[in-house]
């Protein structure tokens, strides 16, 4: 279901120069809310992988098994599945500004205490911790975004706020594997302790750079002028779906439209495929023999990041002009395709070529996704069901480290991990393209 771009503003009031005007309002927009929601997730989802990096290192000094890296790789998403809905509903009752601050502070320490972990049992706790701190920090962004742009734009706005999935392991792959090969012990703390307390420093910092320059939403921006807000204020009534005049939908009628559960399906094959990466691509790309040193793995995990960036804006910039939200199934499509050409396809080329199309399908199918369900979900629901969606999702998340690290465990590569996941990625590409054949469920 989607809005084109004309009807975010109402024609019969606004004239070709208002229309103007209207895009460079979300122009400034853009240019003073992104940046630090670009930075934040670059952050956030920096400290969530880099334990795919300290696995390499932190298993052997830990005497981790595969089986119990993967829990702990996994239980993250048990705190943060917990938290999820009360942190997305407590956004809407007490501000942006402060609900975004409260968890970039709490999940930078959070991120800073992996660096103490001695056992299986205190990566359990940290991770739980870590999961429940960072917690509605995304869905409270989607949520966030909502409040300033239209349907029309969504895509490509979240596009560009979800390009940190990329830059992140862009950046974070050959920092981390440098830090941990080449960081000296200093204080009884080797490279991976350092890394962890080195990537979550910003967060903290930033959470509370948050508080002081966030605004809530467009009532409380300062640098907007009454005229701009109500061009903001239009565009978002003309574009959103919203229940009859006067009434607002329970938040569980979100259970009675067949078009959740489409996306439940989907957002779960979605998570276990990003999950996969984040905490075991380092892994994977060791165990293939084509890489063995910190840094080269670093750099070679780099590449597909970098590819998926790129992948990732024009593949939502297309959505948003053709006003087509097909590009999202593609998108799980290529990803499929990916997983199953790293575990079939020999040689550096072809696993290279499969590295690249899971990332990038993986990754690009995130802005996709979520300019999807926010289309689809009712306006008066929008808190409670983009929380619900992403934590019913979220356990695909949780059940994809567990299931990667059993069947490692038992083989000793990762193969049939590789298979499983992109079978995942192939049944949500199915339920996305039967959910837009049939918008109206």
């Amino acid at each position: 279901m989607l809005t084109p771009r004309s009807s975010a503003l109402d024609r019969s009031t606004l004239s070709t120069p208002d229309t103007v005007q209207s895009d460079d309002v979300y122009r400034k927009v853009a240019r003073r809310v992104l940046p630090l929601l670009f930075l934040g997730y670059i952050l956030a989802f920096l400290d969530r992988i880099n334990i795919g990096f300290a696995q390499l290192s932190m298993s052997r000094e830990l005497n981790l098994t595969p089986q119990q890296y993967g829990f702990g790789a996994a239980i993250f998403f048990a705190g943060y599945l917990i938290f999820e809905v009360p942190s997305n509903l407590l956004l809407e009752k007490i501000g942006a500004r402060r609900t975004l601050s409260r968890i970039m502070i709490l999940w930078g320490i959070a991120s800073g205490s992996m660096a103490f972990v001695g056992s299986a049992t205190h990566l359990y706790i940290v991770r739980i911790a870590l999961g429940a701190a960072e917690a509605g920090f995304f869905p409270g962004v989607l949520l966030y975004l909502t409040y300033w742009f239209p349907a029309g734009q969504r895509a490509r706005i979240m596009s560009i706020f979800m390009l940190p999935l990329a830059f992140a392991g862009f950046i974070g792959g050959p920092l981390s594997g440098w830090m941990i090969g080449n960081m000296p012990t200093v204080l009884g703390l080797k490279g991976w302790h350092w890394m962890f307390l080195v990537e979550a420093a910003p967060s903290v910092v930033l959470g509370f750079v948050l508080w002081f320059t966030l605004p809530d939403g467009p009532n409380d921006a300062k640098w907007l002028n009454e005229t701009e807000r109500d061009l903001i204020r239009q565009g978002l009534d003309d574009a959103a779906p919203t229940a009859p005049h006067g009434s607002r939908a329970p938040f569980w009628s979100l259970l009675a439209r067949p078009r959740v559960y489409a996306l439940f399906i989907a957002y779960f094959a979605l998570n276990a495929g990003i999950t996969t990466i984040g905490a075991f691509l380092p892994a994977i790309v060791k165990s293939s023999g084509y890489a063995s040193a910190d840094f080269q793995i670093g750099l070679l995990v780099a590449v597909p990041y970098l590819v998926a960036a790129l992948t990732m804006y024009l593949s939502c910039r297309s959505a948003d002009r053709r006003r087509s939200r097909l590009i999202c199934p593609a998108a799980f499509a290529l990803g499929a395709a990916g997983y199953l050409c790293a575990a079939s396809l020999h040689g550096i080329g072809g696993f290279g070529l499969g590295l690249v199309m899971m990332v990038a399908g993986v990754l690009s199918g995130y802005p996709l996704f979520w300019a999807t369900a926010s289309d689809m979900l009712p306006r008066d629901t929008a808190a409670g069901g983009i929380a619900l969606v992403s934590s019913v999702g979220i356990a695909g998340a949780f059940c994809a480290p567990i299931i990667v690290g059993k069947l490692a465990a038992a083989s000793g590569v990762y193969t049939a991990s590789l298979l499983v996941m992109g079978t995942f990625l192939a049944i949500g590409a199915v339920a996305l393209f039967v959910v837009h054949r049939h918008a109206s469920v």
